[in-house]
């Protein structure tokens, strides 16, 4: 049992690198502007709140997520948070 428990253990450490190294590898694509407008989207903030937070125009921050939505290989919103919860579990 102690073999199969260390397995165990050794798969989850290897797989909780793994997520990590492919987020990361994934956030390196971002601009930094766009990792905090992506951070601000996950966090569930509406466009308006992004818009005050970051001091920015609504026409500013919809070229934003347009490239957000590019880099990460999605068509909305709903898919972009999906995709982040579905690596997220991964970990």
């Amino acid at each position: 049992m102690s073999k199969n428990y260390n397995k165990n253990i050794e798969n989850l450490t290897n797989t909780d690198r793994e997520g990590r190294k492919n987020y990361n590898e994934n956030m390196k694509k971002l601009s930094p502007r766009e990792k905090e407008v992506y951070e601000l989207m996950i966090s569930g903030k509406t466009n308006r709140e992004i818009c005050a937070d970051l001091c920015i125009c609504r026409g500013t921050l919809e070229k934003y997520i347009t490239k957000i939505y590019r880099k990460k290989g999605v068509k909305n919103r709903i898919e972009l948070i999906n995709k982040y919860y579905e690596r997220s579990n991964k970990c």
